[in-house]
């Protein structure tokens, strides 16, 4: 089950057409939070409707195929492993892993993120010290018609 970012162990207790009881450790914080659950291969999203402790109420917009659901095997651990095994299960459909081309496509981000925030900068420099030269131009100015006043 997938609350937000994280990821809990879930129990389904009662299913129907349009929605299910499931029982959790840590429960959804509020109504009309929404909820993954995947069960083998299915994924089931559904938005709380009810709340009671650890058990809450999911509904779904999809029908459910609660047939095929309830044949699916539980999958949480090896065949022949001791209830107290803890298997490390994907949860993921699909594994994702980091190819050589993503990380060329990232490190190339970087790059192009610091030349950018570089260019911005050495003009943001440029612009600040040409408004501080055109503030000093007049003063400036003055102080130079003293100087040639003074020496004739």
């Amino acid at each position: 089950m997938r609350v937000g970012a994280g990821w809990d162990d879930a129990r389904i207790l009662n299913i129907s057409l349009r929605g299910l009881m499931i029982q959790a450790e840590s429960p959804p914080p509020k109504r009309g939070s929404y909820v993954e659950l995947r069960r083998g291969p299915r994924i089931i999203i559904g938005r709380v409707v009810w709340a009671n402790q650890h058990r809450f109420g999911l509904w779904t917009q999809d029908p459910l195929d609660v047939e095929s659901i309830i044949a699916l095997p539980a999958g949480d651990t090896k065949e022949g492993a001791s209830s107290s095994a803890t298997v490390a299960v994907e949860r993921r459909s699909v594994v994702r892993r980091n190819s050589a081309a993503f990380e060329r496509s990232r490190q190339w981000s970087r790059a192009f993120e610091f030349v950018c925030i570089t260019v911005f900068a050495v003009t943001g420099c440029l612009v600040a010290f040409g408004a501080v030269a055109q503030l000093f131009v007049v003063p400036l100015a003055a102080v130079e018609q003293g100087f040639k006043a003074r020496q004739s």
